[in-house]
Parts: C-alpha cells; sequence; structure tokens
C-alpha cells in the first residue's frame, strides 16, 4: 500500500488505516510467477470538529445565563445535563444551575460523524450580610454600623446621618428614627 503513512501496517492486505484528511491509497499485488497489478481506493475523512460549544461565564445564586452551540451539517444534537437548562433541544438554551456546573452538548452530522463540546458555568456563593434589626440610641450619641457576611463592597442608604455611605462600617448618628439600607456586593458581584 502508497503511501504507507497513513497504515498501521502497509505492508499487509488488510492494514488499519489511521488519517485526519481524506487519502488515495494505491494497492500494488504480485503473484510468485511475477505478474503485477495495482488498484486505487479513497478513503474520505470527515471532519471531527464540526461543532463549537461556546458561553463559559460565572454567576450569582439564582442567576441565568444563555449559553451557544453551532455546528456544520447537523442531524441531531442534546444539551446534558437535562436540568437546571431551558430546552436541551436549542442552540441557545438559558441554564440556571444551582452550583458550578459542566454543560456538554453531542452533536451527530450528516455523515454521522459525533462531535462533543463543553460550556462550564461557575456560580459564586451567594452574597450575605447580618445586621441586627434596630439600635436604640439616645440624642447625641452614635452607633458603629458592624455588618457580618462575605460582602467586599457596601452601599448605604440615606446618606443622612452617617459618616460615610461606600464602606462597611460606617458612624450612625441620626437626628431623628432613622431606617438605613445596605446593599453587600462580594468580589464576584453577588449582592445582598
Amino acid at each position: 500500500w502508497t503511501p504507507g503513512v497513513s497504515l498501521d501496517n502497509p505492508n499487509i492486505s488488510n492494514p488499519i488505516f489511521f488519517a485526519k484528511e481524506t487519502t488515495t491509497l494505491t494497492l500494488t499485488a504480485s503473484t510468485s510467477a511475477g505478474c503485477t497489478d495495482n488498484d486505487d481506493v479513497t478513503l474520505t475523512v470527515f471532519p471531527s470538529d464540526f461543532m463549537q460549544a461556546t458561553g463559559d461565564t460565572s454567576l450569582c445564586p439564582g442567576a441565568s445565563a444563555t449559553i451557544h452551540m453551532t455546528g456544520n451539517g447537523l442531524s441531531s444534537f442534546r444539551w446534558y445535563p437535562d436540568f437546571g437548562i431551558s430546552d436541551n433541544r436549542s442552540y441557545d438554551p438559558v441554564v440556571s444551575p444551582t452550583s458550578t456546573q459542566t454543560y456538554m452538548v453531542t452533536a451527530i452530522d450528516t455523515n454521522s460523524c459525533n462531535d462533543t463540546g463543553y460550556v462550564k458555568v461557575i456560580v459564586h456563593p451567594k452574597a450575605t450580610v447580618f445586621l441586627p434589626d434596630s439600635i436604640t440610641i439616645y440624642p447625641g450619641e452614635s452607633y458603629q454600623m458592624d455588618p457580618e457576611g462575605n460582602a467586599a463592597y457596601y452601599s448605604w442608604f440615606p446618606p443622612v446621618g452617617l459618616s460615610q455611605t461606600s464602606i462597611s462600617n460606617p458612624m450612625a448618628q441620626p437626628q431623628v428614627n432613622t431606617r438605613y439600607f445596605v446593599t453587600a456586593t462580594t468580589e464576584a458581584g453577588c449582592t445582598a
């Protein structure tokens, strides 16, 4: 067999073909009397990477993201796992995982070849913030806010009576009864 580079053993009658592209092979056979003949065979290799999966992302608990799949000459495909996904037969399904999840899409093209793609969706920890429900202070007194939780950034409202509104522990000295609201945000952008 020539060329023999795509065969496991080019000197036998039934070698195993290993190639990444379409190849024409020539078999030359000879008899013990010295007669020879040859014949060609073309082995067509279809592309194995006919599909792409994209959309690696990260999100906060309860959020969703759209992942994507594109391909040429597809006869069928399906996303796995079947939970936390809007439609496992969609090119652009919406996913809402409860924890970090790798979604796999398997596809078959019109030549019956298989391809697989993966999309990883990282779910960051939920943001937490804990404060007492109420604090009693008397006129002229102040209170140092000291929330607990996993947040890195804070935004307080209303700003009246607070020493600062963008730190975790502002000093509160309101002149009247005041309800303060705080938005706590983690490094990953999750809020509480």
